[in-house]
């Protein structure tokens, strides 16, 4: 459980990319034995937000595909264009994240292609590639583009799956959420918003957040309260997190994955859900874990989340643990940052009975901010 050092990731990168190097030299002309260690370079830039080389990388990653998919044979030729086509997808979002959407789309699109070649335009991987450039569209403004891709693939949805399906409302959420964005579209967003309502309201009080069935259908209803109150930004955060699974599926130990169960778990806290926002805090403390230095303050404010949420529960010696901890990882940062976990750990430590002991963290809180307390003007 421990964090890796920062040294540690170093190393680690740099044994990866000299094996890369001897890998290079030995394989010669024959380049598809460099895929591993370039996947596994590019991950580890990923996490460490390096996307100019996490992209270099899976450009390399599709020349090679591409060179191997010219001299497939029949029985090889599905799996090395399903193989290209994720190569393409993962550079789409790379380039994406990175704000260069015109790279993006080009990616986007032959990942489509792929898709098509692949299974013919009438398949489920097809709309969901395609789904995926629409959300490129919305992200970069273009509205009317990702409308089209998103009434084609609601009229997919609703012809397969029927219209109470949960891809449908999620299809519909979607076109409301896209088409408010347009001038004159209001009774059109109302329309496909009400569209959303055949979903049952999820059980709250019972939820599992390991069933993802659950988890997406009380994550559709949160986002349908917050579009219904007209606090649109909220319901398109919330819709964002219920389509992560792009990314989770893509880089699973990704640091945004991590962001995501933090806010989720914020959110289930301010509906007064704990034991849900522990699960997710829990989650996110852990995946910031094994990501080691890059996420280190991520992490402290994972731990001081649920470090105070198990306070407010009356839950004090676990919280104390998770507070301390919360506390060191701060300490390097710029100070002030660890005030917040200095004073929840004196609070838990009151209550523990061992009052000394918080008298020395509240002084030593108070001291912090006397150091960073701005001076007074001179008149």
């Amino acid at each position: 459980m421990s964090q890796k050092s920062h040294k540690d990731e170093i190393e680690n990168r740099q044994k990866l990319e000299a094996e890369l190097s001897q890998w290079r030299a030995a394989c010669g002309s024959y380049r598809f034995e460099l895929i591993e260690h370039l996947d596994r370079l590019a991950l580890i830039c990923h996490q460490e937000n390096d996307y100019e080389n996490a992209a270099a990388y899976y450009r390399e990653i599709i020349e090679i595909r591409e060179d191997r998919l010219k001299g497939c044979d029949q029985t090889q030729w599905q799996e090395a264009r399903l193989a290209l086509m994720t190569a393409c997808h993962r550079l789409a979002l790379v380039c994406r994240i990175k704000g260069n959407f015109a790279e993006a789309e080009r990616f986007y699109l032959k990942a489509c292609q792929l898709a098509v070649d692949a299974y013919g335009a009438d398949h489920e991987i097809v709309v969901e590639r395609r789904n995926f450039l629409a959300g490129l569209y919305f992200a970069q403004g273009s509205y009317e583009e990702a409308e089209k891709i998103l009434l084609a693939s609601l009229d997919f949805y609703s012809k397969r799956l029927g219209e109470k399906h949960k891809v449908v409302a999620l299809t519909c959420f979607a076109l409301a959420l896209t088409t408010r964005k347009l001038p004159g579209a209001e009774k059109r967003s109302q329309d496909y918003f009400n569209r959303t309502k055949a979903l049952t309201m999820p059980n709250f009080a019972s939820l599992d957040l390991s069933d993802g069935e659950q988890f997406s259908r009380a994550l559709m209803h949160l986002a349908g309260e917050k579009y219904r109150a007209g606090r649109y930004e909220e319901a398109e955060e919330l819709f964002r997190q219920l389509v992560l699974r792009e990314l989770s599926e893509l880089w699973p130990e990704h640091p945004l994955v991590a962001d995501s169960y933090q806010l989720l778990g914020d959110l289930f806290k301010s509906f007064n859900m704990p034991g849900q926002a522990e699960e997710l805090y829990k989650e996110a403390a852990n995946l910031r874990r094994r990501l080691g230095r890059s996420a280190c303050l991520g992490l402290a404010q994972s731990l001081h989340s649920l470090g105070t949420l198990l306070l407010d529960n009356r839950r004090v010696e676990e919280a104390e643990r998770y507070l301390r901890e919360a506390c060191q990882l701060r300490k390097d940062s710029f100070p002030p940052v660890q005030v917040p976990s200095l004073k929840a750990l004196a609070t838990a430590l009151r209550k523990l009975q061992r009052t000394a002991e918080a008298i020395v963290l509240e002084e030593q809180a108070e001291q912090i901010l006397e150091d960073y307390r701005p001076s007074a003007q001179q008149p």
